[in-house]
């Protein structure tokens, strides 16, 4: 029996074509549907339309080049649909075979009239059938399980490639901020020992400008990245008066060196503070007024808010933002496209101010986030004008202000709060600092110590502030615990870490924390934080000096001279003899592990002493420890030979830190 009558007894559709297609016998159901006459011969590739295999061609030697593989095709005009293998011929012709079946469920879905019946299949072995279909379709998982392995490849390509860059913002973030905020303090030094008013004002307006570059660098390198957009549009109380003035305040020197006039202008019937996204409002704020200055050569620039309606909706006032100037102002033929990306209004007449201005597009997006719109008009004088419109809700209680003068907002909280950290030294300063704003702190050094206190309190603590890297456990565990405990029932878990990665804030999150803050913090940062959070029992507003001189004051435990004027000079000694102990401890606890390649245990160690270090000054060996907890993070884990150049650094950088001590008290 010849290979033809074999493959007809077994299949119901066989074809025979030659190297170019044409057929040259066919089975009597594939004859009886193209209604073919003796000899009469058709196109095989060219009257069937394949959905698999996907891309191919319709041509033999691409068929030929994958055995076993599963064709799957259909014809119109004959409503006849196939399914199954093209085999070479036994001869050298260069001839081949379809052998297979009906494809039914695509004739029962597109030719219901035309359904084949019993009659149409001649006897054959149905086994051979099942073994078509089986071989055909293992060929068909195996390419499958190709082409998953190829993307899951290039999935974690793309995920490594993403982790490496946010580790590198990550370490340039943190190392970039150090030095800024270390000018800030020096600055805030600098102002306390001033009393010629011109020569305060000069390093309130110095003082305004670092504020600013921390926050432009934490936007550019991830702080501000799409994870903490949730955390940019919390409402906390905000004076507007206060804001206006604080933004005006960054750009007075670059106004002044350019001869501009700078306005400020404010409705006296706005209430006394608003529930407002002040940091979303803030930026809007100071990329208009960046442009503004930028563009305009002579003449002024104005920033207003004015109350446009006090009877929106329920408790809620229409706040209208103006920036206005005297400048060239957008021709009309480019305002339809100012707000879009990579768009600013430029033209030839304006490129001469340097720069390209801020994104318009970024600053429109993060508004209407907040429910806010901007607009683009002209000045009185043809410049350009800039409108944000917002409907913002009064705070509680909040009386009309009557008087012009700007205050500093001061926080005083009457609270409980439990403040968990392992490093002695950072539970001590941060105590201290939680305490100056009024809040009564009850510390803990491990998870095992917050959990035991929190459960024998008579009463339950109003705040948890809990750091993340623990000895015993993590922080997400002790905030979950906590959270079944019933005095803790209406407790505010906060995360506390000196990493900000989405990943830890996205577990901080999960384990029901409502915020996360960063180490090291300011005083007027996390009291805000924390004032949004909680019911203050005073708010206080003064005009006086004293006032702004404690809500200018920013703790940073890096400046030991602060330290000594808030804790006592001999409070900052003790800690210090504690960080020698705590140290050398430490530095040998990372050894043991690092020599035993127990890294999480190295890795800790290092965590522990670097925020211990840092807070009291000793920059180098700090960011040296930081190095190595991240490497061993990222998965380059060292090994015991760096211990002794940090011990050395340890060594040197306390005693510098004695030294100055010592001479700060001698004075």
């Amino acid at each position: 029996m010849g290979q033809w009558d074999l493959l007809n007894q077994l299949f119901t559709v066989v074809v025979e074509f030659d190297a170019t297609g044409e057929v040259t016998r066919a089975s009597p159901l594939v004859r009886e549907r193209f209604q073919l006459a003796d000899n009469e011969a058709f196109d095989f590739f060219g009257s069937f339309e394949f959905k698999r295999p996907a891309r191919f061609a319709g041509e033999l030697r691409e068929a030929l080049a994958s055995p076993g593989r599963l064709f799957l095709g259909h014809c119109e005009a004959a409503k006849l649909a196939i399914r199954g293998q093209i085999i070479p011929a036994e001869d050298d012709s260069g001839s081949a075979w379809f052998a297979g079946v009906p494809w039914l469920a695509w004739m029962r879905d597109h030719y219901g009239e035309e359904l084949l019946h019993f009659n149409d299949f001649p006897p054959h072995d149905s086994q051979m059938d099942q073994l078509l279909l089986l071989s055909s379709q293992q060929r068909m998982l195996e390419d499958l399980q190709e082409v998953n392995g190829d993307l899951q490849e290039a999935k974690v390509a793309l995920e490594g490639q993403a982790g490496i860059r946010q580790n590198f913002f990550n370490r340039v973030s943190h190392e970039v901020r150090t030095p800024l905020t270390g000018i800030s303090s020096a600055l805030a030094l600098l102002r306390d020992g001033l009393s010629d008013p011109k020569s305060r004002a000069l390093i309130t307006m110095a003082d305004a400008s670092v504020d600013r570059a921390i926050e432009v660098v934490n936007f550019a390198l991830g702080d501000a990245s799409d994870d903490m957009k949730d955390q940019e549009a919390l409402a906390v109380a905000v004076d507007l008066r206060h804001l206006v003035a604080k933004v005006a305040k960054l750009f007075e020197a670059g106004a002044l060196e350019k001869g501009l006039t700078l306005e400020t202008q404010v409705d006296d019937a706005l209430s006394a503070s608003y529930w407002c996204p002040d940091l979303i409002v803030r930026e809007a704020l100071i990329n208009l007024v960046s442009n503004a200055v930028k563009f305009t050569e002579t003449g002024w620039v104005s920033l207003s808010v004015k109350l446009e309606n006090p009877s929106v909706e329920m408790g809620g006032h229409q706040i209208i933002f103006t920036v206005a100037d005297s400048g060239p102002g957008i021709p009309a033929n480019l305002r339809k496209t100012a707000f879009a990306p990579f768009e600013t209004g430029i033209t030839q007449e304006t490129r001469h101010g340097g720069g390209t201005g801020l994104g318009l597009s970024s600053t429109e997006a993060a508004l209407k986030r907040i429910g806010g719109s901007i607009s683009l008009g002209d000045s009185h004088t043809g410049g350009a004008m800039f409108s944000i419109d917002l409907t913002l809700q009064i705070c509680a209680d909040s009386p009309q202000i009557e008087t012009d003068e700007v205050a500093e907002q001061v926080y005083v909280f009457d609270h409980s709060l439990l403040l968990l950290d392992d490093s002695p030294t950072n539970l001590s300063l941060n105590g201290q600092l939680l305490e100056s704003i009024g809040f009564s702190v009850t510390r803990a050094a491990s998870g095992s110590e917050a959990l035991a206190i929190a459960e024998s309190s008579v009463e339950p603590f109003d705040v948890a502030l809990l750091d993340i890297n623990l000895p015993d456990m993590t922080g997400y565990e002790v905030a979950e615990k906590l959270a079944t405990l019933p005095a803790c029932k209406h407790t505010v878990l906060v995360a506390l870490s000196a990493y900000s990665e989405a990943k830890e804030k996205q577990e901080a999150a999960d384990a029901g924390m409502v915020a996360f803050v960063t180490k090291p913090f300011k005083r007027d940062a996390i009291a805000a934080l924390l004032a949004s959070m909680l019911t203050m029992t005073e708010f206080e507003r003064s005009g006086s000096s004293s006032s702004e001189q404690q809500a200018d004051a920013a703790f940073e435990p890096m400046d030991v001279a602060e330290m000594i004027e808030l804790m006592g000079g001999e409070a900052v000694v003790t800690l210090a003899n504690t960080l020698e102990v705590e140290g050398l401890e430490n530095l040998q606890g990372l050894r043991s592990a690092l020599v035993a390649m127990e890294y999480h245990t190295a890795e800790r160690e290092a965590h522990t002493l670097a925020s211990s270090c840092l807070a009291l000054g000793l920059v180098s060996v700090g960011r040296q420890l930081r190095q190595v907890e991240s490497d061993m993070r990222d998965g380059n884990r060292p090994d015991a030979s760096v211990v002794p150049g940090l011990e050395l650094m340890f060594t040197e950088g306390l005693a510098n830190l004695r030294d100055h001590l010592n001479g700060l008290q001698s004075r």
